[in-house]
């Protein structure tokens, strides 16, 4: 019996799949030593459309060689959405935001403690960062992209500019915490 995959692609990705094949998950056979990159291509989805490649929950590359059984999730860019225009109901979020980062951002951190929120810094791995994030539900603050393998903790908010105040507006504004 031919090797299968499991796969579900997310949001706008959808648009490149059949109809029957979008918005949920479906298996596929696959020749044996197919990367996640080529199985994207035969099926038509455009690698540069993709931000994100989780096999088997755990965070993947595209050069990921595909085994029997895997459970794929395709994620394209991720964008923040500003609901500015929408009516809000509460003037904060119910959520309780708790931060947790890495020491590249500390000062990052210290700003955001500042202010009152539960922020803190751990230095460790990038692998211990996401299972602490994970554990105590904390949002992962990130610069760049976390390595290949590591398995991604549900909340993580990337930080792209690397002057602190820019960073500090950043994370207030795509976390809601302006106010």
């Amino acid at each position: 019996m031919a090797p299968a995959i499991q796969l579900r692609f997310y949001e706008e990705l959808n648009d490149y799949l059949a109809v029957e094949r979008r918005k949920r998950a479906f298996s596929i056979s696959f020749e044996r030593s197919t990367t996640v990159a080529e199985q994207l291509g035969l099926l038509g989805v455009p690698v540069d459309k993709v931000d994100l490649v989780l096999c088997n929950g755990v965070s993947v590359g595209l050069s990921q060689v595909l085994q029997d059984g895997d459970r794929i999730g395709v994620y394209p860019v991720f964008e923040s959405i500003d609901i500015t225009p929408v009516q809000r109901l509460r003037e904060r979020p119910l959520r309780a935001t708790r931060l947790l980062a890495g020491p590249g951002l500390i000062n990052l951190v210290r700003l955001l403690s500042e202010r009152g929120l539960d922020a803190r810094v751990e230095d460790a791995e990038p692998g211990v960062l996401c299972r602490i994030a994970e554990e105590e539900s904390r949002i992962l603050l990130v610069e760049g992209s976390l390595p290949a393998g590591v398995a991604l903790p549900s909340r993580i908010c990337r930080v792209v500019s690397s002057e602190v105040p820019e960073q500090l507006n950043e994370v207030l504004a795509r976390l809601d915490l302006a106010n």
